[in-house]
């Protein structure tokens, strides 16, 4: 027990003498204007300007297309073992430029997914303000067209992603994540078999993502078997696809 307290005074004088070189107890002043303006251009790989500021809120736009953005600087402190040792004297500009850029897709996904015939059978958050992953569970019965349909529609994404990339000068990583399980039916109940995309379970599908990756045909079967499914934890939708066996699945339900 006192080697512990011990332990803890040393690592808090050390974490204290660390402090009195880089930043200290007291909050920091805010950084101006300007200083945010300089450091957001640099951060954010896009033509933006500021548009506004309230307090420590502020606004920008893209310069070449309709979207907005909100950074807010916080001032970084020290955090060790749950506690905190004081502030290092710089700032994190939290912002909601991903989020925005995402959104500015939003619609043209959701069409997207009208188009090839899917419904949305559940989402992450009913207020979420982007679609950025998808869950598609099929049964493993779907007809060769039908599985086509799936590939195609993972195309189209990948198509947005191309788009977005024109936007940017420098590479910027702007992917769709599609975890795909195929649905297995036995004695009246549904599994959920996972499937492993270059991404763990999922395939993240972007610009250079081939057609063989698309194509769910390629992708492996896990032993990882789930009872239920469900949508993504952020920003994303669950999509059941039955194929011509609905009235069969009915049936044995």
């Amino acid at each position: 027990m006192k080697n512990r307290v011990l332990s803890k005074i040393v690592t808090g004088l050390l974490c204290l003498s660390v402090l009195v070189g880089i930043g200290g107890c007291t909050k920091p002043k805010s950084p101006t204007k300007e200083d945010v303006v300089a450091k957001v251009k640099e951060m954010i790989p896009e033509e933006i300007e500021l548009v506004s500021q309230e307090g420590d809120k502020y606004t920008f736009r893209s310069t070449v297309r309709d979207i907005t953005f909100e950074v807010e600087p916080n001032a970084d402190t020290v955090n060790i073992d749950g506690s905190n040792f004081g502030y290092t004297g710089k700032f994190n500009y939290h912002n909601t430029y991903k989020e925005s850029v995402y959104g500015f897709y939003r619609e043209r996904v959701e069409q997207l997914i009208a188009d090839h015939g899917f419904e949305v059978s559940a989402q992450s958050d009913p207020d979420m303000v982007c679609i950025d992953s998808f869950t598609i569970a099929a049964y493993n019965w779907l007809s060769e067209d039908e599985i086509d349909n799936i590939n195609e529609f993972c195309k189209d994404l990948r198509e947005l992603t191309k788009e977005e990339a024109q936007y940017h000068e420098d590479p910027y990583e702007f992917t769709f994540e599609v975890e795909f399980l195929w649905i297995d039916v036995w004695g009246g109940k549904a599994s959920y078999i996972r499937t492993v995309g270059n991404y763990n379970y999922s395939n993240k599908i972007g610009p250079d993502t081939t057609d063989e990756e698309i194509d769910v045909r390629n992708l492996p079967m896990s032993n990882n078997t789930l009872s239920n499914v469900i949508p993504p934890v952020y920003n994303g939708v669950l999509i059941e696809i039955l194929g011509e066996a609905e009235d069969l699945i009915e049936k044995e339900g």
